[in-house]
């Protein structure tokens, strides 16, 4: 186990590219458990956000996935070691190994049986060997497959005479290829010469695929055509999976990268008039709002225009911010962008600082994964405001999942814009955290009079530290009913805090 184990092979398989696992081996940054379910996650968007995570977590190393986390008395039978592809769970578990076998870890294991999967799924209990057609078969097929008999007795026939031909017939695919040929050559050209070798007969069949794919693929497609059926296919993901594909597509077309490409691709054309046309495309989509384009479809947008080398919107950003101009959608797209990227970590992340509209805010939202506050062990949200959301019974059911974090919150008020069968659902799983406060059946924000106002704001006014509550208790004295949170929002819009 210890010679199987000790090196690690880089490229093609042979004694030259053998290098000592421990010489290059670096420890690798393992957590325990997992945040998000099994073949969920899209693979950029996880690496960034375990990215993120590493100041919260604490890391294991390798030799120890067998131990308990300090404080734990459990005995670990079985671990699952999860990650995207060429992360290190298979040089981490050769590690394990060759650890134990040298006698630096886990002495405490009597036995390792090393069982890759990729070698198991070539176990197979029974083995079969299909071995085509007989010389029977071959005449069968050529019967069913030509239903003229004097056309078919004459390609049989044919076929028979060259031996290289008929032999070749025992796999299935062939004679179908020699049927189609021949067929086709006989109702052209009965003058015609007729294929005795394989390769006159794979040409023959080349030259009526190629006639086939003009017959199907007849309408050309412009690069500028294709470039945006791609942009648009990539906006109906889902789950992002053609986000990597598109960004590739884009890039692969500079000029620089075909360069590169050159033995490749020796006969290339200009794409840089196709580029230019699809960097206004893509700018476009970024700045509509009543489109259905999630965050993450936006911020690979951006991305896409990175790739493509083009900064346009990055420094308009710059103007925007010295002006104090309102910010489009896809500027606060790249604003987010450059707040996820940024090694510096915000202390406190306020949308309100950004003159912006609904659409543009939502892009926004994403940045809070780079706020210190946030990203804070210590943090604990106290109060959650869900006002004029609409969660609907998926939203609920993730925000329900969140809440059973034990870091997560304590105290949950204000009104939520949700069926009475939500509430009750979502009740029963904050009690579990917390306490939970003022959840009406459906409730809208409700809006507050002129008259009203004005009688909350002359109350503070002479008496400043005067309470909601107590605003409360006056109003309804002098015939009028106004909630809690809606004095609390009279006031914060006023300018007076912390009531």
């Amino acid at each position: 186990m210890k010679r199987k184990m000790e090196h690690i092979c880089e490229g093609i398989i042979n004694p030259e590219n053998q290098t000592l696992l421990k010489s290059i081996y670096t420890e690798l940054y393992i957590t325990e458990g997992e945040s998000e379910g099994v073949n969920r996650e899209h693979e950029v968007q996880q690496i960034e956000a375990a990215h993120r995570r590493r100041r919260q977590d604490t890391p294991i190393n390798c030799n120890d996935i067998f131990k308990a986390p300090p404080g734990q008395e459990k005995h670990i039978r079985t671990v699952m070691t999860k990650g995207v592809a060429g992360i290190g769970k298979t040089v981490s578990v050769h590690k394990f190994i060759l650890d134990w076998a040298e006698g630096a870890a886990n002495q405490d294991v009597d036995f390792i049986f090393l069982l890759p999967f990729r070698g198991m799924n070539l176990v197979k209990d029974e083995g079969y060997k299909v071995r085509g057609f007989n010389d029977p078969q071959k005449e069968e097929f050529f019967r069913k497959r030509i239903r003229d008999e004097t056309q078919a007795n004459k390609i049989i026939s044919h076929m028979k005479t060259s031996r290289s031909l008929y032999i070749m017939c025992h796999i299935p695919v062939f004679c179908w290829i020699s049927a189609t040929v021949l067929q086709e050559v006989l109702l052209q050209d009965n003058s015609k010469e007729i294929p005795r070798t394989l390769t006159e007969m794979f040409t023959h069949f080349l030259i009526i695929q190629t006639s086939m794919k003009n017959q199907k693929y007849d309408e050309r497609i412009s690069l500028n055509d294709l470039l945006k059926a791609a942009v648009d296919k990539s906006l109906l993901s889902q789950n992002g999976h053609l986000d990597l594909f598109l960004r590739f597509l884009l890039g692969i077309l500079l000029k620089s990268n075909q360069e590169l490409l050159q033995g490749l691709l020796p006969r290339t054309k200009s794409s840089s008039e196709s580029l230019q046309r699809t960097s206004q495309y893509i700018k476009k989509k970024l700045a509509i709002t009543d489109q259905n384009i999630s965050t993450e479809r936006a911020m690979n947008l951006l991305l896409c225009l990175l790739e493509m080398k083009d900064s346009s919107l990055h420094e308009e950003i710059d103007m925007l911010v010295k002006s104090g101009e309102k910010f489009s959608p896809a500027h606060c797209s790249v604003l987010a962008y450059m707040i996820l990227v940024s090694e510096d970590v915000l202390d406190e992340f306020d949308l309100k600082n950004y003159k912006t509209d609904d659409g543009g805010r939502e892009r926004l939202m994403i940045s809070v994964r780079n706020c210190r506050t946030a990203r804070s062990n210590s943090s604990r949200l106290r109060l959650l405001d869900l006002s004029n959301n609409n969660l609907q019974d998926s939203g609920v059911e993730l925000l329900s999942t969140a809440l059973e974090d034990p870091h997560c919150y304590k105290t949950i008020s204000k009104q939520l814009d949700v069926p009475v069968t939500t509430v009750a659902h979502i009740i029963q799983k904050f009690k579990i955290r917390g306490t939970v406060a003022n959840l009406p059946g459906r409730g809208r924000r409700r809006k507050i009079d002129d008259k009203s106002k004005r009688r909350i704001i002359r109350m503070v006014t002479k008496k400043p530290r005067k309470t909601s509550k107590e605003i409360q208790g006056e109003l309804q004295a002098q015939g009028t009913s106004v909630s809690d949170c809606t004095i609390r929002r009279c006031l914060s819009q006023s300018g007076f805090y912390g009531r």
